[in-house]
């Protein structure tokens, strides 16, 4: 799933960068990357009419960065698009700032707090580990044995106790916690790799 969206996306990004007049292609820009920023948003407790400001704000942005974005197979969109999510969020809480100390009431501003910075940052960079995450399990996945994978998911992904997962495979208790380690440092080493770090 997490690789079809990656493949998608990069799709779409090629068919915006060669046809920019594509209107289906710019409809579903806007709708998947519109909704998964207005989301970030309200959950991070701005309010609705905040969400779509920033909302049209990155939008604005990606429309004029498309066609200049390079696909790097290193890096991820989403990635990108969370930092300048999070830039247009600082420009409007900064904004705001100057409203308030030019005397304009905006002191109660819910951006404007340490809370809701240190908040946004975290989601933001709870996201950012979950893409990588995501990726590092999409290319670990072929690298080891069906068995070896189904121990590591039941027992690290879908919480099941190590003498379950081992009666449900037919398998050692042993086995299955040295399976659920290979893998565990398999994918150590790819999420270094996909962050740019020494493998």
């Amino acid at each position: 799933m997490v690789q079809q969206e990656s493949l998608t996306s990069v799709t779409l990004l090629w068919r915006l960068q060669q046809q920019p007049s594509d209107q289906a292609a710019w409809r579903e820009f806007v709708e998947r990357y519109g909704r998964r920023i207005h989301g970030w948003c309200r959950q991070w407790g701005l309010q609705e009419a905040d969400a779509q400001d920033i909302v049209q704000i990155v939008l604005l942005k990606l429309v004029g960065a498309v066609q200049t974005f390079r696909y790097d197979p290193s890096q991820s969109f989403r990635g990108w698009l969370k930092t300048v999510t999070h830039h247009a969020w600082q420009d409007l809480a900064r904004g705001r700032r100057r409203l308030a100390a030019a005397g304009n009431g905006a002191a109660d501003d819910p951006l404007l707090t340490l809370a809701a910075r240190d908040d946004l940052a975290a989601r933001l960079e709870a996201a950012y580990e979950q893409e990588v995450l995501d990726q590092a399990l999409v290319r670990v996945r072929p690298r080891v044995q069906p068995q070896t994978w189904d121990a590591f998911r039941l027992t690290a992904l879908d919480g099941l106790s190590g003498a379950a997962t081992a009666a449900q495979l037919g398998m050692r208790v042993t086995s299955v916690y040295k399976a659920k380690s290979n893998v565990q440092k398999l994918l150590e080493a790819e999420v270094r790799y996909l962050e740019g770090g020494q493998v």
